[in-house]
């Protein structure tokens, strides 16, 4: 049984991880995403002018 719950802890442990990484690219994607509209816009500013 030892092994099993091991086994089963590990499995847990690398679906946290694997969350937390897939988090942190949708958040950092979604970053990147409003800094590239930031840019377009300050672009459509400056054309303006």
């Amino acid at each position: 049984t030892t092994y099993a719950t091991n086994n089963k802890n590990a499995i847990i442990y690398f679906t946290k991880e694997l969350a937390s990484l897939l988090e942190k690219a949708i958040v950092s994607e979604k970053l990147r995403k409003l800094h590239i509209s930031n840019l377009v816009k300050e672009r459509e500013r400056s054309l303006e002018r």
